[in-house]
This record gives C-alpha cells, structure tokens and sequence, in this order.
C-alpha cells in the first residue's frame, strides 16, 4: 500500500537551530498545563535483549525489546523492575525501542535533523497523556541530542496501513459469499467492520483534540503513523514534526508562521505545500484524506507516480478521492467534504468530527456512549499509570 507517490518531507533544518528549536518547544503551553514525566527509568543497552527490526524510518529505527534486565538496585527503579516482570504480555513483546540511523548514506544534514527530531518527539511525548497517543516508557541517556541516545515505548503489533489490509483481504473473501445464510453473514460481518472503522476514526479525532486543545499540531496524520499495541488500542505515534501554536508565531486571523512543506504528500494541507500561514486545519486534513483510505480500503491517487502531480491536481487543482454513495453515514459524508476543503477556515473542528462520529455510532450502532466510557477508562488509568509510574498490566 505504500505508494512512491507518498513521499516524506522534512523541513530543512541543521544542527545548529536545535537549541532553538528544542527551546521553543520547552515553551509549549502544553509543559505549563501538563505534569510532564520527570522521573522516566533510564536504561542500557545492555539492559535489553534487543530482538528483530519493526520498522525503519527516513532518521531512525524501531526494534522490539524481548526482555528486560534490571541491573539498577535503587528503589527509585521500581518501574524498571515491573517492566522487566511484565516484558511479555501473553507471550508478545510490550515495548520496543527507537534510535537514530548513523550512517546509510546519510549526509550529516539528514543525520543533525534526526536527532532533533528525536528530541522533539522525546518531549512532547514525557508531556502527552491520551489513551489513544503512544506511551513514552524509558529514556536511553540525558542528552537527547547525542548520537547514541535512544528510548523505549509501547510496542505496536501493526500499523493502521497494515490494518487496512487486513480488512481487505478479510472484506474480499466475505464478498464471495453467495445467498441465504451466506449473504446474511456476510451483512452482519460488514457491519462490524463499518463499526470497527468509525471506532479506529473516532480513537484518531480524539487523539487530534486532545492535542489541537493544548495547542498542538502533528502535522504528519497517515496511516502509517496510527498503529494498534499489543490490546489492539489506537495509538497515534511519530511525534517528530509536532509543532506548538505559541503565539509569538501567531500572523493573523488564527493563523501561524510555522514550517512550510511539512509532512506527506498527499495528506498535506494545501495551505502548507504552498507555504502559506496554516493552524491546527491542516490535521483536519490529513485526517479526511486517512479517513477515507481507511474506508474504501483503497490508496490514495496511484495513478499519480510524482510530487509534481500530486501538487498539480490534489493541491492547486482540488482533486479529491471520491465518496462512494450509502457506503457510509450521510453525517459522516457531509463531515469528510468539509474536512478537505481547500481553504482551512471551511474546515470543522476536530471537536466537531468526535462530535459526529460520536453521533453516527450512537445512530448506527447505539455504541457512541460505551465508547466514551472506554476512552474515560483508559485515560484514567494512564493518568494513574503516569502518577505512580506504573505499567498497565
């Protein structure tokens, strides 16, 4: 399903602006409003039996992490040594761990640029806590700028593009069942997977508020960045690009002077590829276009094989995907059109989207309330979990 079409781009930046950067983050008024993890267990490498490679990424490389080995005695460990009991979670791996690529052909631009961003994602994450945002578990060292530095999270089982797959395949084989009890099975099995999707979608917008109300942006939403762990929960992840809406980058009309051409063709806002002030809109469409990938269960513009094509037609021509007809919710209809507009202020909010999502669920399948109460569920426990630094069993 990943397309060359899909192309990741990265704002040019070297090592020389990472103090910046890195406080302008620190200044997020998420750190002033948040408590921030301060007491995460550092580890060694020779602490983890590190196993197979997951997932490699344009600066860095995610493993997943087989076993623990507490070589601390001090009682202020007490996380690591209830990470090392729980390592396994039914006989899977729980966390996994993420570091810089040195080499590869990397020039030293691309190398200065992973490690901010590495440092980036490390403080946003110690600071975010949603049931639906992936958990930050351990650091590899203090200095989030050194070239060996790495750190330990929630290891994910697949990834939402992995998923869709699946669903597929899945959706494929039931479509050849013919007749009678067949074609009855066949109903009820597309109306749990049209559940399955609005509850994935509805775990995303929840996630995108949550951020978006602390002034936050993301700015690289796709479904290779939404993952499912080792409970099969939603977890957003890659926090590299995020940004903060400080107002100091405030230009006008609720708009910000933030990085241009920041994060992945074609779900970047028209308003970023053509290097115009942008806000927290341009999640909303990353969103939509994920949304509908995730619902057709097919890729975005494959006839498309350049950039330059992508920005022709989906950026300045307005090309969208089209919406296939009583496939969906007619709520759930009327809010993707909205959601990639080409002009931001056309957009709904993100508070709005949980809203009709909330809606539709509750129309379709009178679930909207149970759903709320899990994500209630879960946020509170990690709120526990954060407190008294305890791994969710």
């Amino acid at each position: 399903m990943v397309a060359n079409n899909k192309t990741k781009v990265r704002a040019r930046i070297t090592a020389k602006d990472a103090s910046k950067i890195l406080n302008e983050v620190g200044n997020a008024p998420i750190f002033k409003e948040e408590t921030t993890r301060k007491n995460l267990p550092f580890f060694t490498k020779d602490e983890l039996l590190i196993g197979d490679i997951l997932g490699v990424g344009s600066s860095g490389v995610v493993k997943e992490i087989k076993n623990i080995e507490n070589h601390s005695k001090k009682s202020i460990d007490d996380t690591k040594e209830l990470m090392s009991r729980n390592c396994l979670r039914h006989g899977n791996c729980r966390y996994a761990m993420k570091y810089l690529r040195n080499g590869d052909n990397l020039s030293e631009r691309e190398i200065a640029r992973g490690r901010i961003d590495f440092a980036v994602e490390v403080k946003y994450l110690k600071a975010l806590t949603h049931p639906s945002i992936i958990k930050l578990r351990g650091l590899g060292g203090k200095d989030l700028l050194h070239p060996n530095f790495f750190f330990l999270m929630d290891r994910l089982q697949c990834t939402l593009e992995e998923r869709i797959q699946e669903w597929k395949t899945s959706s494929e084989k039931t479509k050849e069942s013919r007749g009678g009890l067949f074609r009855k099975s066949s109903v009820r099995k597309n109306n749990i997977l049209l559940r399955k999707k609005l509850e994935v979608a509805y775990d995303v917008a929840s996630a995108c508020e949550y951020l978006h109300s602390h002034k936050l942006i993301h700015r690289d939403i796709k479904p290779e960045n939404v993952g499912f762990d080792i409970r099969d929960d939603v977890k957003i992840f890659d926090f590299g690009l995020a940004k903060s809406l400080h107002p100091d980058l405030h230009a006008r009309n609720g708009l910000y002077n933030l990085t241009v051409i920041t994060g992945s063709l074609p779900y970047m806002a028209p308003e970023v590829a053509k290097k115009q002030p942008y806000n927290e809109k341009c999640d909303v469409f990353s969103y939509a276009m994920m949304f509908w990938e995730m619902m057709v269960m097919k890729e975005l513009f494959p006839y498309f094989k350049t950039r330059h094509e992508i920005y022709q037609k989906v950026i300045l021509g307005g090309l969208r995907p089209r919406i296939p007809l009583r496939a969906w919710p007619s709520t759930v209809d009327t809010m993707i059109s909205k959601a990639w507009k080409p002009s931001s202020k056309n957009r709904p909010t993100m508070n709005q989207i949980c809203n009709t999502l909330r809606t539709a669920l509750k129309n379709e399948f009178d679930e909207a309330d149970n759903r709320n109460k899990l994500l209630r569920n879960r946020s509170s426990q990690s709120l526990e979990c954060l407190i008294a630094q305890e791994i969710e069993l």
